[in-house]
């Protein structure tokens, strides 16, 4: 077994990336994404691990990205954050081809079993083929794993409906937004612009997301130059569905879509306090789900992370991502297992339920 290990995304050699972009199937096993999570989220305290697997022709077969904290460097994590959606190691091959190569993986940490105390992945799809052949790798090595709840994620599972078809299947709070979108338009001059690519205005369609969000009752970012880094690169794949709604030349609300292969994922969406009365985030979503069914022929849609009320309006089954760990049979790896177990048992006792 040939492995190699990098502390930085521009270390890892051209040809390692290439051959991972070639089967990624969304944008959170896209090497790139690393890349832009390495810009801007590794600060002092924390760095980043590139673990590349190679086959016996020293060929690319898979990298799996970590994060360690100083503060406890013995216990790893999945290169993950808020701003992650899905989670699994990149793989060079379609995954149904991979099961060699995940033994691999959990191998390699059996062999260096002295420098390491948990394994923390997520969040990440349990019942994707993926992750179930390597809980079931490292099981079979001997080591304690868990799955853990870590969010939920609402969907829409598209049989093949346009737009109009979908509509008419909806509430009526949601097919009035139809009402609500003819009276703002006959009352304000305004449009909705959809970016979908690199262009000379796109600098300034970044500035006018920007400029909603601040608006927006939303946080801060804690990472401000990420997300227009992230249109950037979507704009560069040809996946960027951002859409601003204009009102008199304003932009008072914004929906950033990410379109891959045929799945729509929901990303992020806000608009300005000013005119929530307008409906004008409704609105705006409307439309961009039109784009996702007429547009793109979505055939699965996908709400993100989180249990609000309004997603359950436009989707149609409620999903769990989960956190799989993993723990040593060290001393270290046992207590937190066990310090695992304990809480999971507390939560239960207090009905905290996912």
């Amino acid at each position: 077994m040939f492995v190699e290990e990098y502390t930085h995304y521009d270390q890892i050699p051209p040809a390692y990336v290439q051959a991972c972009m070639e089967h990624n199937q969304n944008l959170f096993f896209d090497p790139q994404w690393f890349a832009l999570l390495e810009k801007h989220i590794v600060q002092n305290g924390t760095a980043v691990k590139y673990l590349c697997f190679l086959d016996e022709r020293k060929k690319i077969e898979a990298i799996l990205p970590l994060l360690i904290t100083k503060t406890h460097p013995r216990n790893l994590n999945s290169f993950a954050n808020f701003y992650s959606l899905d989670f699994s190691p990149l793989f060079t091959k379609p995954i149904h081809q991979c099961g060699k190569t995940i033994k691999k993986i959990a191998e390699y940490f059996c062999q260096h079993a002295a420098h390491w105390d948990s394994l923390h992945l997520f969040p990440v799809d349990a019942d994707s083929l993926a992750i179930i052949q390597l809980e079931h790798a490292f099981r079979e090595k001997g080591f304690e794993t868990v799955f853990d709840f870590f969010h939920h994620n609402w969907i829409y599972i598209n049989p093949g409906l346009e737009f109009a078809q979908f509509l008419a299947r909806k509430s009526k709070k949601i097919r009035d937004i139809s009402r609500l979108e003819r009276k703002l338009f006959k009352e304000h001059k305004g449009e909705i612009k959809i970016i979908r690519t690199s262009d000379k205005n796109l600098e300034n369609y970044i500035r006018d997301y920007t400029k909603v969000y601040d608006n927006s009752w939303k946080d801060s970012e804690n990472y401000p130059g990420f997300i227009p880094d992230l249109i950037r690169l979507c704009a560069e794949k040809e996946i960027l569905r951002l859409g601003i709604l204009y009102l008199e030349d304003i932009p008072v609300a914004t929906q950033l879509n990410i379109h891959h292969n045929t799945t729509t994922l929901i990303y992020k969406l806000c608009y300005d306090e000013a005119y929530k009365s307008k409906s004008v985030g409704a609105i705006l979503s409307k439309n961009m789900m039109q784009v996702a069914f007429d547009g793109d022929r979505a055939t699965f849609i996908d709400y993100g992370c989180g249990n609000d009320a309004y997603k359950k309006d436009w989707m149609s089954h409620r999903l769990e991502k989960k956190s799989l760990k993993i723990f040593n049979n060290n001393f270290n790896g046992k207590k937190a297992a066990l310090k695992n177990r304990v809480s999971k048992i507390l939560d239960l006792l207090r009905g905290q339920t996912p």
